[in-house]
Parts: C-alpha cells; structure tokens; sequence
C-alpha cells in the first residue's frame, strides 16, 4: 500500500481485490447519486444504481486495474482503473480507456479526482498505453477538460432499466515528459 499525502488529508492506495466489491459498488452507487443528480434526473440515478449492482459490474472492476484510495482503513475515498483499447488513431497503437473514476461526496473537490486520473495514466503509460480515452458523465466534463482532454462526441451508456446514461466521449494524447514520474501529491 502507498501513502499520498497533501494539506488535508493522507490516503492509502492499493490495487483493487474481489473481497472490496461491496465496498466499490456502495462508493460507485453514492457518489453518482449525489455528485451527478444535478445533471441527471432519479430514474437515470436508478439506471446507474442498478447498473453497478448488476453482476457482470465485478467482471469490469477485475479487468479494470482498478487502485482504490482510502482516507483510513476502512474508508474508501476513491477509485479508477483502465484497460486497453484498440489504437486510437493510425500510429497510436495503444490506448488506454481511464474508468470506474469516483469520489466519495465527502471527499469531493479536494483534487483526489485530479490526482486519481493522472495516476492512472502514468500507470498505463507504463504498460505502453500512448493515448487516452474516457466515456464521462456530464457532471464530469469540467474536471477532464482541466486534465486536457478534448469531447469528442456523444453517446449514451445503455443501462438495464431503459433510462439509458447521456455520456461525453472525451479524448488525449500527453507527452512522455508528463508522465514521467509518479504524481507526489494531491494538489
């Protein structure tokens, strides 16, 4: 386990285990049901409950490479993860997808979001991943243009229930120079 730690507060971050599945999927389920319900409305929130507790939700979060953030032992504060994708574009031939990117609301706005997703693209870069690509809802839209991504169109993240999620296509290619070490803090 690694400690990050700014002004506020210190978390501990590991690799995502079949064991913390309940504790991912009630942080998935909160933190879209508060972060998000100014921009979609409850059937949708209900959409997205029911999508996370869905069974095939473990699959995706084991072939994630998902990290999980606690604020202390016990208190999970966020999670993101990613997994390869076909190139992006003709001499790209890796792309990461960034996914599973939550806050819990108490922990929401300090940059752990900003510092989450930069983590797990130095990780990808690692593994040869030269470009990337994330499927955002739109209450997320501002964080990732601040990280540098770019919309590159619409889509809908089609859901069990029929009150399918309106989602942003976002895209963006860094340089090797920021990915070149390990982020040191939050902030």
């Amino acid at each position: 386990m690694t400690d990050t730690t700014n002004d506020r507060l210190t978390l501990q971050h590991r690799a995502y285990r079949p064991d913390d599945l309940d504790t991912v999927v009630a942080l998935h389920e909160r933190a879209f049901a508060v972060l998000a319900k100014s921009h979609y409305s409850p059937d949708r929130i209900a959409a997205h409950t029911a999508l996370v507790r869905d069974p095939a939700y473990a699959e995706e979060l084991a072939r994630s490479h998902l990290r999980l953030a606690f604020e202390r032992p016990g208190v999970l504060a966020a999670t993101a993860g990613w997994i390869r994708v076909p190139g992006l574009a003709p001499g790209v031939p890796k792309t990461a997808r960034i996914r599973k990117v939550f806050v819990d609301p108490r922990f929401a706005r300090r940059g752990i979001a900003r510092w989450m997703v930069s983590d797990t693209e130095r990780r990808a870069w690692k593994q040869g991943c030269r470009a990337f690509i994330v499927r955002v809802t739109v209450n997320a839209v501002p964080l990732y243009e601040k990280l540098g991504y770019e919309a590159t169109g619409d889509a809908t993240m089609l859901t069990s229930t029929g009150a399918d999620l309106p989602v942003v296509l976002m895209a963006r290619t860094t340089p090797p120079a920021a990915l070149a070490e390990e982020p040191k803090s939050l902030d």
